[in-house]
């Protein structure tokens, strides 16, 4: 590092937590500015690379590093005295100096008695070795004889008088037959039958050995086989640092969410990583046009558009009231300004219009979907609830406390429903109550079973039955029946939650006292496709099973 770790981690923070994709030069430390400065033209290329140079040269104190700057800098000197009175743009310079930087060759000085030294073919000219070993003794390799591109023939170069590649060959066996002949052991090493490698046959000097040397070569040959090793399953213990982590659920310090009850179902040692170890995803910078970024400003927006309207009667006429397009567009400026700006006034850019676009037809699409459900109350938004749930764990009664956000509570003729807003993919079709909580089940539906749970959650905080609902984004503005359907796909029969109370919450206590004890391992999953986006895949020993 050439600046201090302190500064440019400050930097990173800032950009992650106000989540900024656009940066000023301003907000940069004295160092980083000198990196990061537009240049306009040529003739500010190397002045430029000149303040970065020394600026390194400076900050380093390896020797070899500060050689490699030094040249560097005469490259790039020269590339500038050169093109001074050229007129070109700033690429043609950089495109120069990159070429000119593959092609140099920086000699560096040696003790005077290395044991081991690493050259070039032609840099043992006038050395002598005891031991030699020689690599990639393949043709092309060994000799490496290249003529450089010319408009003069090669029979017009016999008659010349000029250097053919007849001379070359015959000075790379000169070099080599010296080099041999003052040597008491010489290794060399071929690659023979490689396609992905691309190597040729063995070096002709190899074959001449085997055929004209008056002392004995000694040839080994050796071979290695690919086999795929299938990955055996790593069951993981619940040891005693799982079980102090689950005394902080027992005692309340954690709490069980829908989306860890999911993670469990999907994969118990994904659930192990990520709340159990802690081994969280990269907080990368958040953009506009991703999906779950996305989803946020959706939420934010229809949070704020009936946020006023709290305990009141959603009516016809307030919905066609606030689902003007220009009270729409200001409610979705002000989410992102809110989720994605930290609060920070700034105008969208590039992609962001036309997210800003297609939020905008979601947000209408919303309404419309509301206009036909009117009149209702609202009552709630985002409402975090919790609820404790006694389980059984080695015989013993623990208890766990539960929670949930919920996007929206609506009341209608004495109904009340959960509405949960869905952005990706979702199923309001399942089998039964039972296949929700098999783990491993690609045909589960876990959309199902966290609404059903803020239905349980909302039911202990009020004692009141709730409907748990679905509005899926991309069939908004479809007739789609917003509740869940029990039993066959095409055939299902619409599920009454209040009629499986009791039966879910069993089933919830049987899972959570097998996730905190009465299982003695977590499991891979045998679902492969729910390793292709998982984090933790890297380090599962059943990934690729």
């Amino acid at each position: 590092m050439y600046f201090e770790n302190r500064e440019v981690r400050q930097l990173q923070n800032s950009i992650q937590k106000t989540n900024k994709l656009w940066i000023s030069v301003a907000e940069f430390s004295t160092g980083l500015t000198k990196i990061f400065n537009p240049i306009q033209k040529q003739a500010e290329c190397y002045p430029y690379l000149k303040q970065l140079l020394e600026l390194f040269f400076e900050k380093s104190e390896n020797k070899v590093e500060r050689e490699l700057i030094k040249q560097t800098n005469l490259v790039g000197q020269h590339l500038h005295n050169i093109l001074a009175n050229l007129e070109n743009n700033t690429q043609f310079f950089w495109t120069l100096l990159l070429k000119e930087l593959k092609q140099l060759r920086i000699p560096f000085e040696a003790a005077s008695k290395p044991s081991l030294q690493i050259i070039g073919f032609l840099e043992t000219r006038l050395l002598d070795f005891k031991n030699v070993f020689i690599l990639s003794a393949n043709e092309d390799f060994l000799p490496n004889v290249q003529l450089a591109g010319s408009l003069i023939p090669y029979n017009l170069r016999i008659g010349a008088g000029l250097p053919t590649l007849d001379e070359q060959n015959s000075m790379y066996s000169y070099y080599f037959y010296r080099l041999l002949g003052r040597a008491e052991n010489m290794t060399l090493f071929s690659v023979t039958g490689s396609e992905e490698m691309q190597c040729k046959e063995q070096s002709r000097y190899i074959t001449q050995l085997k055929y004209e040397a008056p002392f004995k070569v000694k040839e080994v040959s050796a071979s290695a086989t690919l086999q795929w090793i299938r990955p055996q399953e790593q069951l993981i213990e619940k040891d005693n640092f799982t079980k102090q982590i689950f005394q902080e659920y027992f005692s309340g310090k954690r709490t069980v969410s829908a989306s860890s009850i999911n993670c469990y179902l999907r994969c118990p040692q994904q659930f192990y990583y990520k709340y159990i170890k802690g081994i969280k995803e990269v907080q990368n910078i958040a953009k506009s046009d991703d999906s779950n970024v996305f989803g946020v400003i959706f939420h934010k927006a229809a949070e704020l558009l009936y946020q006023p309207y709290i305990g009141k009667v959603i009516t016809e006429d307030v919905l066609h009231r606030v689902g003007k397009k220009e009270h729409l567009r200001g409610l979705i400026l002000e989410a992102f300004r809110m989720e994605l700006f930290d609060s920070e006034e700034r105008s969208l850019k590039g992609k962001e219009l036309l997210i800003l676009d297609t939020l905008e037809y979601f947000m209408e699409k919303l309404i419309k979907r509301d206009l036909k459900y009117a009149p209702f109350t609202v009552l709630g938004l985002e409402e975090k609830l919790e609820g404790t749930l006694k389980i059984e764990v080695g015989g013993e009664q623990q208890t766990v406390v539960l929670k949930g956000l919920i996007d929206r509570i609506d009341e209608k003729d004495g109904k009340i429903r959960i509405v949960d807003y869905k952005t990706g993919h979702i199923k309001r079709t399942f089998l039964d109550l039972e296949h929700l909580f098999i783990p491993c089940d690609k045909y589960r539906n876990p959309t199902a079973l966290q609404t059903f749970l803020y239905g349980w959650l909302f039911f202990q905080n009020t004692e009141n039955f709730a409907i748990p609902c679905v509005y899926h984004l991309k069939e908004i503005e479809k007739e789609v029946d917003a509740e869940f359907k029990m039993g066959e796909a095409r055939r299902g029969e619409a599920f009454v939650f209040s009629e499986h109370l009791e039966e879910y919450e069993t089933l919830l206590q049987k899972l959570l006292g097998e996730i905190f004890g009465n299982a003695p391992y977590f499991f891979p999953t045998e679902n492969m496709t729910e390793c292709a986006h998982d984090t933790h895949s890297g380090i599962c020993t059943v990934f690729g099973k």
